[in-house]
């Protein structure tokens, strides 16, 4: 009789194990901890592979959603009850840009209560007024990660993509060309990071050169802006192609239309053209595996947990920014 109940107690013990050691082969961070929302401007072929390929790469235990385009409360309320309905602890919302101080950032965390009022240039930018904006709902912790940022990764993918193109570095001249800022303060900042990835990119690639050039869209007040910025590039490329072999790398995550536009734009001009974007290229898979680890044991960033604000009037925001 004793040794049937060892027998047992060993055969509990060993069915135990093998549990704990199947979630663990689900996911590396245990059962179901936490669930992640990915957030992008822009969907796509793109973005659908880089979803599918986190999907895979985070495991059964990490459930996953997605969300791309204009962000509004009901569709991410959607994503976020479908990870509620997965018996998570709690959600860790990654914004998929290129910079965290862009308006949909601002705008994603009023969404989650991670912010007072709600993004004024948000709102301008997508003509939505000052009516009120609900905030998504939840109860429990939420902590939304930093963007890309100019992380490690960016300069990788986008060396990567000029060697594909290059013959002879000591030769050739990188320009990397992306999306303007709206903002003339916004713009000021993605293009000093633009050239510092495109320093990086022309040091470790032994390039003669590189640049990196940030197309702006016209606006109601400035309606030629884009002309005028599309008249600098096409300068830029014919003044670098007497000196060198030029390599155009686009610096975006993924294709929106641009491409097609830009290039269709620089005709008549000598350069090398690989279409390629950031997105799905693995480095950025490691990338968000990364900000999901920082962020499991981070602080909730919930502090407003009512249904949303208005705009201050011009009065008030005196009153809160003397």
């Amino acid at each position: 009789m004793k040794r049937k109940a060892i027998w047992i107690a060993t055969l509990f013990v060993m069915v135990a194990l093998f549990a704990r050691a199947r979630a663990n082969e689900t996911s590396p961070w245990g059962a179901k901890s936490v669930g992640v929302l990915v957030v992008a401007e822009y969907g796509g072929g793109e973005w659908n592979r880089f979803v599918s390929d986190a999907r895979k790469a985070l495991g059964k235990g990490v459930p996953l959603e997605a969300y791309a385009g204009a962000l509004g409360s009901k569709p991410l309320q959607k994503a976020v009850d479908r990870l509620q309905a997965e018996r998570i602890e709690r959600i860790i919302v990654v914004p998929v840009v290129l910079d965290s101080a862009v308006p949909e950032v601002e705008q994603l965390r009023y969404l989650f209560g991670a912010r007072e009022f709600p993004s004024e240039a948000f709102l301008e930018k997508w003509r939505m007024g000052k009516r009120l904006v609900a905030r998504v709902k939840t109860k429990l912790p939420v902590v939304i990660t930093a963007g890309i940022d100019g992380h490690d990764s960016v300069a990788n993918i986008l060396l990567s993509h000029a060697k594909t193109m290059s013959r002879d570095p000591a030769k050739e001249t990188v320009l990397l060309l992306g999306v303007g800022g709206d903002g003339d303060d916004e713009h000021a900042r993605l293009s000093a990071r633009i050239d510092s990835l495109a320093r990086g990119v022309a040091a470790q690639g032994r390039f003669a050169g590189a640049a990196g050039f940030l197309v702006r869209s016209a606006t109601a007040k400035r309606p030629l802006r884009r002309e005028q910025s599309i008249r600098a590039l096409r300068r830029m490329i014919r003044e670098a192609s007497q000196r060198s072999r030029v390599l155009i790398v686009p610096c975006v995550l993924i294709d929106d239309g641009s491409l097609r536009g830009w290039k269709k734009e620089l005709d008549n001009l000598f350069y090398r053209w690989k279409g390629t974007t950031l997105l799905p290229d693995p480095a950025l898979i490691a990338w968000l595996k990364e900000r999901v680890e920082q962020a499991r044991t981070a602080d909730t960033m919930v502090v407003f947990k009512d249904g949303g604000h208005l705009l201050p009037s011009k009065k008030l925001k005196s009153k809160l920014n003397p």
